[in-house]
């Protein structure tokens, strides 16, 4: 585990520094994207304050310390002075300032319309080592990262004097002068950079192999690869940007562009353009954070939402050789398409059932419950005591609507059971366990029952080893309410509680059960369980862990139930007999598991898709398993595309971008105005942008509203987003075209809006979500890797 310690210490600087794109290539990259960066209020600035900058203190979060709407400039200077007028990429703490000849990205274009020597292309403007850097997207010094065993010369003479052998590894600096750079080869760049600890005084240089440059907080996440014969082919990694974009992404033959390269590397050779392969052991982020920085992204116009990614393979203390961990290494072309994980003996699982209680579902509980007391007298026998825990949480609908059904959601397992104790609490003493009242409609509170799964206690919270999935079973007969409707107790979808289950590293597996009375409930029940059964190896291989099952088909239920049984004790066979090799058996959707005979008189082929969904949810848990204590590769530069080479409508990467617990709480006091405003529009019949006036009025906000200036102009939401490699419908929007929105638009707007606002304060509040960078920071400084997908 200590190189996770080392990457943790390394994104730091994602948090503090926000850094740049790496430099393009040697006559620059005109499409290149790259985020902006001013300080956030609450964090802590890690060298002496620049003159005009003030360090912000740190503190609970209370009104009174509540940063300003815009970055303060320093003196002279103008806040939000970038080319696109956007402010910080959260946290970072480089603050607006000029240059000795003018300042800004203004000035920059002087001096390349003067031909000043002394300017680099790619987007950077020097002034002779007077000042530091310049950004020209952002008017913000140019700052660089050192990597692992980083020496300082005096000149830029490798054979010069070395002031400093090993700088701090991972230090912020500032730059002075950029010298003969060149990054065709990816592996090895060329040219020097001058540097400096402070903004006035250079100290000496260091060569371009050493540093990193990087203007944004945003970084790569590998999605899940997938299943058995289904698993998808790793993600290639290129030398350059053309030998990704003209050799495959826009090739007339991009299947079998694609295809050829992989056939090389099965043949363990290396293609010609590639560097290097996804590692072959999956590591979920979120249950084993790594650090893999974007360093320059570009949107390609002929895929939508696309982008070519300039990545960093980033192992702090792990510094590479040339070639080492690409594909020039000979261990890592032997096998580039696999490799083994850890051992099958110490993993465990933890499976909550989620369960709808009302009146209508008694019977399938009693199923529950007999299924659970069969699979604990079979895993008593051949699995180890802990290897399952399992938890009961129980889901009604809204009492004040309903009084006589006592409660929305209950967890009748604050801490998890062994499969007796499941079996115990569904039999509940011969006492129904369901409402003996009905709601007022058929819908219920599903998602209620949901969130509470996700956020209540799990073993793995105790558990620092990581070899703990974590497993939801959704059974119930009707679909849940609306995010905007009043007996929705989350005001959330079912989108965003799958987004939050992928984010704890949750697996689901839903049975939405048809009854012939509620057809009309079908279609949306039916595709609110199959969303929250979009598992992210489901988004790979396509294999849902969703399933319907008609409610007379009495030992079609009775079967599922047991199937799942049937596959907890399966598992916990292969961990008593650490057997590896019928572990990876198991994750092969290729061989058969053992199953029960399906009853007579039931449907073959429904039962055993139904049977189908939850072993896929089990393999897919092995396959996370089996794959998270891989260690990422060297550090070294490739270029990626996020969609899959063989199928552009298909996701492989999540671009991710890394925020504060100070910057969420921002995005939510934002959010929360903005969706206060609309209800208050709504409930006072009065215009959209009126309502935001008086509702800003009221916060810390308080800026003048105008109805043709976009929010994000506004400052109601962070103009950083809009430098992101994100299309937000949120900060674009003008309150007179929202005022003008048909009703039925608007109502879908505030759904969305609301759901988002419960995420943001789900993850504010799930400490597990927030990692500590910097010891002995406080909470604030705290940093989780958000989707761009729930931004505003």
């Amino acid at each position: 585990m200590a190189w996770l310690r080392s990457v943790a210490v390394a994104a730091v600087l994602v948090f503090f520094v926000g850094g740049a794109s790496l430099a393009a290539e040697k006559e620059g990259d005109a499409g290149a994207q790259t985020a902006p960066s001013t300080p956030q209020s609450g964090e802590t600035l890690k060298e002496p304050a620049l003159p005009g900058e003030t360090a912000p203190k740190n503190g609970a979060l209370v009104p009174e310390q509540l940063p300003p709407k815009e970055p303060v400039p320093p003196a002279g200077g103008t806040a939000n002075s970038g080319q696109d007028g956007a402010e910080a990429a959260p946290g970072d703490t480089d603050v607006q300032r000029k240059t000795e000849t003018g300042g800004g990205a203004a000035e920059s274009q002087k001096r390349v319309a003067g031909d000043d020597p002394t300017f680099v292309p790619s987007g950077i403007t020097c002034a002779g080592g007077r000042t530091p850097c310049i950004v020209d997207q952002t008017a913000q010094a140019l700052r660089i990262i050192t990597r692992t065993a980083t020496p300082l010369y005096a000149d830029a003479d490798e054979k010069g004097t070395i002031r400093s052998d090993a700088v701090a590894a991972f230090q912020p600096t500032f730059v002075f002068e950029r010298k003969d750079l060149d990054f065709s080869d990816p592996v090895a760049p060329k040219g020097w950079y001058r540097v400096g600890y402070t903004a006035t005084t250079p100290i000496g240089w260091m060569k371009a192999a050493d540093v990193m440059e990087w203007r944004q907080a945003l970084l790569v996440a590998f999605l899940h690869p997938g299943t058995g014969t289904d698993r998808r082919m790793p993600v290639l990694q290129f030398e350059t940007r053309e030998a990704l974009k003209e050799g495959v992404v826009r090739a007339n033959d991009r299947v079998g562009r694609a295809k050829a390269l992989y056939d090389t590397l099965s043949a363990s050779k290396k293609p010609a353009g590639v560097i290097a392969t996804e590692p072959p052991e999956f590591i979920d982020i979120d249950d084993r954070f790594y650090l893999m920085p974007i360093l320059e992204w570009e949107a390609e116009p002929r895929y939508e939402d696309s982008h070519y990614l300039r990545i960093m393979n980033a192992v702090p203390g792990s510094r590479a050789e040339p070639g080492e961990g690409t594909l020039e290494d000979s261990e890592v072309l032997k096998e580039p398409l696999r490799r083994d994980g850890r051992d099958i003996k110490d993993l465990r699982v933890d499976i909550k059932f989620v369960i709808d209680m009302t009146g209508s579902m008694q019977p399938y509980i009693d199923q529950v419950a007999e299924a659970a007391g069969k699979l604990a007298s079979r895993i008593e026998n051949g699995s180890p005591g802990d290897f399952a825990k399992f938890g009961l949480i129980g889901f009604r609908d809204s009492v004040e609507i309903s009084p006589g059904l006592k409660w929305t959601t209950k967890n009748f397992t604050p801490e998890l059971v062994d499969a007796g104790g499941l079996s115990d609490l569904l039999k509940n003493g011969g006492q129904p366990l369901a409402a003996d009242v009905t709601s007022d409609e058929w819908r219920e509170d599903v998602f209620a029952g949901v969130r509470l799964a996700l956020q209540s206690p799990w073993s793995t919270e105790s558990n620092e080893d990581g070899n703990v999935r974590r497993v939801i079973v959704l059974i119930g007969d009707a679909s849940g309410h609306e995010a905007d409707s009043t007996k929705s107790s989350t005001g959330m979808t079912p989108e965003h509680l799958r987004q939050i289950a992928n984010q704890s590293n949750t697996l689901i597996s839903t049975y939405y059960l048809k009854d012939g009375v509620a057809a009309a409930d079908w279609p949306v029940g039916i595709e609110q369980f199959s969303i929250l059964g979009r598992n992210q190896s489901s988004e790979a291989d396509g294999k849902l862990g969703s399933h319907e099952i008609e409610v007379t088909r009495i030992g079609e239920l009775s079967f599922q139930f047991d199937s799942i049984a049937k596959v907890v004790e399966e598992l916990g066979k292969l961990v008593a007999a650490g057997n590896n090799k019928g572990a990876k058996g198991f994750a092969k959707d290729g061989q058969a598991l053992p199953r029960s005979e399906v009853p007579k008189g039931v449907d073959k082929d429904s039962a055993e898709a139904g049977a189908a969904v939850i072993e896929n949810v089990f393999r897919a848990a092995v396959i996370e398993y089996l794959g998270s204590d891989g260690a990422p590769g060297k550090d070294f530069m490739a270029w990626v595309h996020d969609f899959d080479l063989q199928d552009s409508f298909t996701q492989r990467l999540e671009i991710r971008v890394l925020v504060s617990r100070q910057v969420m709480d921002n995005i939510i006091r934002q959010t929360q105005t903005i969706y206060d405003a609309m209800v208050t529009a709504k409930q006072a019949r009065m215009d959209f942008y009126t309502a935001l006036q008086s509702v800003s009025a009221q916060t810390a906000l308080g800026q003048d509203v105008t109805a043709d200036a976009t929010l994000g102009e506004q400052g109601f939401l962070p103009k950083w987003v809009s430098a992101l490699p994100y299309r937000s419908e949120v900060l674009g929007l003008k309150p007179r075209a929202l005022a003008e929105m048909s009703e039925t638009d608007k109502h879908l707007f505030e759904a969305r809006l609301k759901s988002k606002l419960k995420s943001y304060q789900d993850i504010f509040n799930n400490s597990g979500r927030w990692i500590e960078l910097d010891e002995g920071g406080d909470d604030l400084q705290k940093v989780t890797a958000l989707p761009l997908t729930l931004l505003p």
